[in-house]
């Protein structure tokens, strides 16, 4: 009998005439891997110059706790802010200790981590021909194709984009990707314990194979949520596609079973302790959360066989009732395909008598010919993978498309771990397919068909990354495409306003209030563009219903505080904007307020406690220094007022009132020279404030 290494060996010389020798050339692994890193990294070259978008700036630039890796070791509180998420949150951390803020090395990270889901994908269908129900399959010798179609799809699929180029969604990508380790792990310990492909012989190294798969699952589970089904999806695998005693094959899925519990228990521990309050964000009642998840689900069918109008923000309406036409439709399709899956696994166990090969894709005549050489009693034990991909997809969906309320109702990264069941069921049964076909010439222009398909969904990919690139773009194509949602044209006019295009952003804000009157959110951005181009009353009117609607809302009382100040109302933007640090006494921008009205106040001693608590925050805060040192030179603290300046002059060295306060504080404290020196500086900056120091320096200074 042969060995397992000569079989596989033997493959490319036993090919099918239909492979061309330029396809045979990635039978290779080392061909194979070289194809999915070159054509990940030409299909995500143009994402890593893309900005931090939506949920990563409470995720990234805004989170403390990412600063610093001791949060993550020394103490806990990387812990404590997600504890469901902590090993994703390490990688953001770990991303900022080498690289600060600077976006690309995010970026590159997140295509690392997808290039190696690539390949592990990879992996699970070259290893799956390898155990013992598979091994003898008729596609066995043409596994490499297979395995080779279903990464380069997934790789390069458009679908993806926002698990790969979001930034903090390398939580999902990551979760994936230990998932995918677990399973690759487990499926190389049972074949190395039962003597498949791998040999047996090496029962220390099977252990340490199926406790690396346990770690692996605990990491994922540690990622993100969705990696609470793995266990399952490992245990249908065994199913599939192993044999033996049970209480062997049990006592392998045993430890990974046991870590069932972590995700309940890390979402118990950071809830109020009662499963029935699992939900995300949400009160919207479960079962319509299902009824709307079927129509969900049927979108992202779509979406992985046409991915055309992709969306960062789908305006998706809500279903109520299961025989609303969209819902009951929806599930009797998502049923036909479970049924499907059921009915090729039945197909894969019994014998049947089916047709070896047949001339085009249909075997009607052959049937019913006289001539049976072509028929066969053996069972198409290839169809178990078709179906355990289909299941997969399902089981890998359940975590946030069932009775698990969400907020959103669909992102399209919840497709990135599922996607892998679907697209490698549909390869294999293309590879099926072709194998069926006598035809070479039809079979060989089907393979051409495919890799174009595989090119154009790389390009598509491409122009998709175009889109992340700028935040601008990004929102601009998310109101094209969702019109009537609120979210979409917030975040459009926040773009518009760090453009400085306020008139823009205006119109767009205007929209959004209009959209969603009960949301603070726009109210707050509106008043900020309008306090922009001078219109404070309107400002002011527009924050104050922002603040009535939620009085705790930190940023709409700072820039209410603010366009009141700006009207020399002082006395009334006194309170409010002490309540915005009462509320957030982290908010450096609301101290440095407070402190400003207190100064045009006369309040000097409130103002100096107010930004000296702003600089205690920020120490680099430029306009928080300059107040506080006119405020110390208002009260005669000049000594003060100079040490706080002195060392951060070079900094603050082309702003012309940091130049006038230090040179008044010099002045006051009789350092002439240093004055006279600040002077000249001042001159070059701003004639007219070096005018009125001069002028101020010609008298003595009072003491």
């Amino acid at each position: 009998m042969d060995s397992e290494e000569n079989k596989t060996a033997r493959g490319s010389e036993d090919a099918p005439g239909y492979l061309p020798s330029l396809a045979l050339f990635f039978s290779s692994p080392l061909a194979a891997v070289l194809l999915l890193l070159v054509a990940g990294f030409l299909a995500y070259a143009n994402s890593f110059g893309g900005p931090f978008l939506f949920s990563d700036i409470h995720s990234i630039p805004e989170n403390p706790t990412i600063r610093s890796l001791e949060n993550f070791y020394a103490n806990s509180s990387g812990y404590d802010f997600n504890p469901r998420r902590v090993i994703g949150y390490l990688t953001l951390a770990l991303n900022y200790h080498f690289g600060g803020l600077e976006v690309v090395g995010y970026h590159l990270f997140n295509l690392a981590v997808h290039l190696a889901n690539s390949l592990l994908v990879y992996a699970v269908v070259l290893l799956t021909f390898r155990t013992p129900h598979l091994r003898e399959s008729r596609l066995a010798p043409q596994s490499w194709l297979t395995a080779l179609l279903t990464a380069l799809i997934f790789l390069v699929h458009p679908v993806q984009t926002m698990a790969v180029t979001f930034v903090v969604q390398r939580l999902t990508s990551l979760a994936a990707l230990f998932s995918l380790l677990a399973l690759v792990l487990y499926v190389l310990g049972r074949l190395k314990a039962e003597g498949g492909r791998l040999k047996a012989g090496g029962g220390k190294v099977s252990v340490l194979l199926l406790a690396g798969s346990v770690l692996s699952a605990i990491l994922a589970m540690k990622t993100k949520e969705i990696a609470f089904t793995l266990p399952l999806a490992i245990a249908l695998y065994e199913l599939f596609f192993f044999q033996g005693a049970w209480k062997q094959r049990i006592l392998s899925l045993f430890p990974l079973l046991m870590t069932l519990p972590i995700v309940p228990l890390s979402i118990l521990a950071s809830s109020d302790g009662l499963v029935g309050q699992v939900r995300v964000q949400s009160e919207m009642a479960r079962l319509d959360y299902l009824f709307t998840e079927f129509r969900v689900i049927v979108t992202y069918l779509r979406l992985l066989v046409f991915p055309v109008n992709q969306n960062l923000d789908y305006d998706y309406p809500l279903f109520t009732s299961f025989f609303t036409p969209p819902v009951f439709l929806s599930f009797l399709l998502l049923a036909s395909l479970v049924a499907l899956a059921v009915y090729l696994y039945v197909r894969s166990v019994k014998p049947q008598l089916l047709v070896d090969s047949v001339d085009g894709v249909d075997g009607v005549d052959d049937l019913l010919s006289s001539d049976h050489s072509a028929l066969s009693s053996q069972p198409l034990i290839e169809l178990r993978l078709i179906s355990f991909g289909i299941l997969w997809f399902f089981l890998a969906l359940s975590v946030e498309s069932s009775l698990i309320p969400i907020v959103d109702v669909i992102f399209e990264y919840r497709l990135y771990l599922p996607s892998v069941g679907a697209i490698m069921a549909a390869a294999v049964a293309f590879v099926l397919l072709l194998h069926r076909i006598r035809n070479q010439t039809l079979a060989r222009v089907l393979l051409a068909g495919v890799a174009v398909v595989v090119l154009i969904l790389g390009s598509a990919t491409w122009k998709r990354n175009i889109i992340w690139q700028s935040e601008l773009n990004m929102w601009q194509d998310v109101v094209a495409k969702s019109p009537n949602k609120a979210r979409p044209q917030i975040n459009l006019g926040a773009s518009l306003g760090k453009l400085g295009r306020m008139e823009e952003a205006v119109a767009v804000l205007t929209t959004a209030v209009r959209l969603d009157p009960a949301n603070p959110d726009p109210y707050v951005n509106l008043g900020a563009a309008l306090a922009s181009l001078g219109r404070l009353e309107e400002a002011i009117a527009v924050l104050s219903r922002a603040v009535a609607l939620k009085p705790d809302n930190v940023e709409a009382r700072n820039n209410l505080g603010l366009a009141l100040t700006l009207t020399g109302r002082y006395e009334e933007a006194i309170p409010i904007l002490a309540e915005a640090v009462r509320l957030e006494p982290d908010f450096e921008r609301a101290w440095y307020n407070l402190g400003q009205a207190s100064l045009l106040a006369g309040r000097n001693n409130d103002a100096i406690v107010a930004l000296q608590r702003a600089v205690a925050i920020s120490p680099d805060y430029g306009n928080a220094l300059v107040r506080l040192a006119e405020a110390l030179n208002r009260e005669r603290r000049y000594p003060e007022s100079l040490a706080l300046l002195s060392p951060r002059l070079p900094a603050l060295a082309n702003r012309p009132d940091a130049r006038r306060a230090f040179a008044l504080a010099a002045h006051c404290l009789g350092d002439s020279a240093m004055a006279r020196r600040e002077l000249a500086a001042l001159q070059q900056l701003d004639l007219q404030q070096a005018r009125q120091l001069a002028d101020f320096m010609s008298r003595p200074c009072d003491k």
